[in-house]
C-alpha cells in the first residue's frame, strides 16, 4: 500500500500528542477539562468511518478498516469486561491424596518371569 508508512507516522504523532495532552490535563489541579481516552478513541473511530465512507481507493479502504478494527480493540481493552480474578485465585492449595483405588499390600506387583 502506498503511503502506509506516512499514514502510520501521522497516526503515531497524533497518539503521542493525545497522550501529552491527556497527561497535562490529568496533572492540572483545577478547571482543566479532563480528556477521556475512551471518548477520544470513539471520536477517532467516528472520523475514520466518515473518511472511509467517501474513500474510493481500495487500498486506502483496507487500511482504514484495519485502523478502525485496531482502535475498536483498543477501546474494548480500555473499557474492559469488568471480569477479574477473585483475590484467592493465586493462593497455593495443598494437594490431597488421589481418590483412586488403594495400592495392593506388598508394595510391588507379582514378579515377572521371562524364563520358562
Amino acid at each position: 500500500m502506498r503511503g502506509a508508512g506516512t499514514r502510520r507516522r501521522e497516526i503515531a504523532a497524533r497518539a503521542i500528542e493525545a497522550e501529552r495532552v491527556f497527561g497535562q490535563s490529568r496533572n492540572h489541579k483545577r478547571g482543566g477539562a479532563r480528556v477521556d481516552l475512551a471518548l477520544r478513541l470513539e471520536l477517532e473511530i467516528e472520523s475514520l468511518e466518515a473518511v472511509l465512507e467517501f474513500t474510493a481507493d481500495v487500498e486506502e479502504r483496507v487500511f482504514l478498516k484495519a485502523e478502525i478494527a485496531y482502535l475498536r480493540k483498543a477501546l474494548e481493552a480500555k473499557r474492559g469486561t469488568g471480569r477479574r480474578n477473585p483475590p484467592e485465585s493465586g493462593v497455593p492449595v495443598p494437594a490431597g491424596p488421589p481418590n483412586g483405588p488403594a495400592p495392593k499390600q506388598g508394595g510391588a506387583a507379582a514378579p515377572l518371569e521371562f524364563d520358562s
